[in-house]
């Protein structure tokens, strides 16, 4: 995969510090395992630091032990919420 220049150029250009990025995906689901790869070289090549980032990873009910993420009224994975 690799990404177009100009996508990344306008990340980087209209990326700021009061944005983060939340992340839900689930290793057993092979849409987050094609997609989830290619978001991060996304991030990596815009020059996002990952300490913007929050990742939970869920079982097949779509929820995380021990986290409440029902707020989040995640219906598919992943899910990329900016």
């Amino acid at each position: 995969y690799q990404p177009s220049e100009r996508v990344i150029k306008k990340i980087k250009s209209e990326f700021s510090n009061d944005i983060s990025i939340t992340v839900v995906l689930a290793t057993w689901c092979h849409d987050s395992k094609r997609e989830v790869p290619r978001f991060y070289k996304i991030i990596d090549l815009a020059g996002i630091d990952e300490k913007y980032l929050t990742v939970y990873s869920t079982d097949l009910k779509k929820t995380v032990k021990g986290v409440d993420i029902s707020s989040l009224d995640i219906q598919r994975v992943p899910t990329f919420i900016v």
